[in-house]
């Protein structure tokens, strides 16, 4: 008997297999089982027909089952079958770092290369000097403290470009964003505590230390002051020198409100960054992790625990303190001249003309949102980088108007990093929004990229070195009335050390000749 076959037309995007037997998906489209229905390649994967679908270099899935990728927030993924990580990298998009890796710049490197040890080192340089800053007694150094503050505000901004901002920045300034994380107060950036500590600090370990930061140092420095006011108090032979002079109990009061509104200041964007951390929740699979630990998992008890806290952090810390300065603010407004308020809460007020004494507020909100509301934006879309250069447009338009600073100099600094602010907003919108095939990471790209940047910290250098060149006029001229003096007494001692030996010598010379004339008796002529 003959068998019959019929032979039938493969629907479209698929083609006979090479035995004529079955139909499968051509390139670019795949099927969930063999002569099933071809869908169209997802983002992400590599379709080469059949059943065929694995990972794109740059994208990791779940699992082999599934069929959606996701973008890997680092050149980890490797792609394949099985979407396999980096040497060092592991876990959720290969976001994680493997035991004997530790995290630096937004990589996972090996323990045993000592990156970290600079980073501590600069650390502890960092905080010694910011301890003196804080022991600094009351005194006129506004002009100072204006521009470094502006310096300040500026770095903590770029600090987050790197994880606010969705994009892949260039190495060379990835190093300086992780260089300026260091004004923000974020050691767990700057220092690999993985490796120093030999395990994984996760999210909340992290949490807790980045809240804790600013009560450690208001401690401190309380501790420092407390021992200033014992030694003025009971040890007098110790409060009349000079290194304790300067402290009185009036004074001692004043560094501390001073220096607890610094610390505010200072700690205010990365405690609100940590504070948001929390929210900030993935979905990969059946799974969802938190976006700044891929360890983490959103929605467990433990998460919901952090989740409570970090509302009552927001009421405290985020709305707290700006509410903190404007009540400050409004109570001493018909005094904001008189030199007790001037010392203690001139901090927040001084720099700016007296119709824009609010406007450190301001300043606080624009931080805030450069450093932690933009990432709930849309981060990494093009969305999130025009909504942020649309800000920044307009802090450059309110800068330029408004002109608030007292003086000329911070006007333009202030106006320089906002410039600067700008400029590289512009850069990560053209990077996620070109389709040009340009590369972005040319050298041209980066070393402007570089130049507006650092162009604020070289203002901010050259105007304290000219204050300091103002100041130290007065030394150096007391250093030469005192070099004059001192030349003109040497040249006095001098010419009277000359006249002595010419007496001496006219002296030795006389006693000689009158020795001689003794013995060899006078002259005959003389008689």
């Amino acid at each position: 008997s003959s068998a019959l076959v019929s032979c039938t037309h493969c629907r479209d995007k698929s083609s006979p297999n090479d035995n004529s037997t079955l139909c499968e998906c051509v390139l670019g489209y795949f099927s969930y089982e063999s002569g099933g229905t071809c869908m169209t390649c997802p983002n992400g994967g590599v379709c080469e027909g059949g059943t065929s679908l694995t990972a794109r270099p740059g994208f990791w899935r779940a699992s082999p089952g599934h069929s959606s990728f996701e973008a890997c927030p680092s050149p980890s993924c490797q792609g394949g079958h099985l979407s396999q990580c980096a040497p060092g990298y592991t876990g959720p998009l290969c976001a994680v770092c493997q035991a004997g890796y530790g995290s630096h710049d937004k990589s996972c490197v090996r323990c045993d290369q000592g990156l970290s040890i600079v980073s501590w080192v600069i650390f502890v340089v960092a905080f010694l000097l910011f301890m003196l800053l804080l022991l600094q007694p009351p005194g006129n150094n506004h002009g100072i403290f204006s521009k470094v503050k502006i310096l300040v505000s500026f770095l903590q901004v770029v600090s987050e470009y790197n994880n606010s901002m969705g994009t892949a920045w260039p190495p060379e300034f990835v190093k300086f964003i992780n260089l300026a994380s260091l004004v923000n107060l974020n050691i767990m950036r700057m220092t690999s505590l993985d490796c120093a500590l030999g395990y994984h600090i996760d999210l909340y370990t992290a949490y807790i230390f980045q809240i804790l930061v600013p009560v450690v140092l208001g401690a401190f420095m309380t501790f420092l002051l407390g021992i200033c006011y014992l030694t003025v108090t009971y040890i007098p032979c110790l409060a009349a020198t000079r290194l304790f002079s300067r402290y009185r109990h009036q004074s001692i009061t004043t560094m501390w409100i001073r220096n607890a509104m610094f610390i505010l200041v200072l700690s205010y964007p990365s405690v609100c960054t940590q504070i948001l951390s929390i929210f900030r929740c993935h979905t990969i699979g059946d799974h969802t992790y938190s976006i700044v630990d891929y360890t983490v998992e959103c929605y467990t008890s433990v998460w919901y625990s952090f989740e409570y806290v970090s509302f009552v952090l927001l009421g405290v810390w985020l709305v707290g303190v700006p509410v903190l300065f404007f009540i400050v603010l409004r109570r001493f407004n018909s005094r904001l001249d008189d030199t007790m308020v001037l010392q203690r809460f001139g901090f927040i007020y001084f720099m700016y003309k007296r119709r824009f004494f609010f406007w450190e507020l301001l300043e606080l909100v624009r931080r805030l949102f450069f450093t932690s509301l933009v990432l709930f934006v849309g981060r990494g879309t093009p969305t999130q980088f025009i909504v942020a250069l649309l800000v920044s447009g307009m802090t450059v338009w309110c800068q330029t108007f408004f002109w608030p600073y007292v003086e000329r100099s911070d006007n333009w600094i202030q106006l320089t990093s906002l410039l600067g602010i700008f400029f590289t907003l512009y850069y990560g919108t053209f990077r996620q929004s070109d389709q040009t095939g340009h590369d972005p990471n040319q050298p041209i790209y980066t070393a402007l990229l570089l130049a507006v940047n650092v162009l604020s910290i070289a203002l901010v250098v050259v105007y304290l070195l000219l204050i300091l060149f103002q100041k130290s006029k007065p030394l150096v001229g007391m250093a030469k009335t005192r070099w004059k003096g001192m030349r003109r007494r040497s040249r006095g001692v001098r010419a009277h050390s000359r006249l002595r030996s010419d007496s001496s010598q006219f002296m030795s010379s006389l006693r000689e000749r009158s020795v001689e004339l003794m013995s060899t008796g006078l002259p005959n002529h003389i008689y």
